[in-house]
């Protein structure tokens, strides 16, 4: 089952490995966001007209960044999201075994008694 093997090193691995795993993607995820405002804040280029649209042309650009940082927070709030059912399930699987190895315990001590 789930449990078995949890008490080796080994059993360990894959929780490094998930968190590992989570902590790429957030860092992919957030170079990803900040090139594309790189990207906007150089494609975009003032008016010829002079100020309302070199205005205008600023608050575009400040939209756009703000529409990349709702997406990288919600693709964070999503990571975080799957990390948290994960680690619940790692609590639910340790919480088992230890009343698994509790009922053992009782079990031994009602037979040496």
């Amino acid at each position: 089952g789930v449990l078995a093997g949890a008490s080796s090193p080994q059993a360990h691995l894959p929780v490094a490995d998930h968190h590992k795993a989570i902590q790429d993607h957030h860092a992919a995820v957030t170079a990803s966001a900040v090139s594309a405002v790189v990207a906007d804040s150089h494609a975009s280029t003032p008016g010829e007209h002079g100020w309302p649209e070199l205005e205008a042309d600023s608050l575009a650009r400040e939209v756009s960044a703000r529409e990349v940082e709702l997406r990288v927070l919600r693709k964070e709030l999503e990571v975080r999201e799957q990390e948290s059912a994960y680690l619940n399930e790692q609590v639910r699987d340790a919480e088992t075994k230890l009343q698994e190895t509790s009922g053992h315990v009782g079990t031994l001590s009602a037979k040496v008694e």
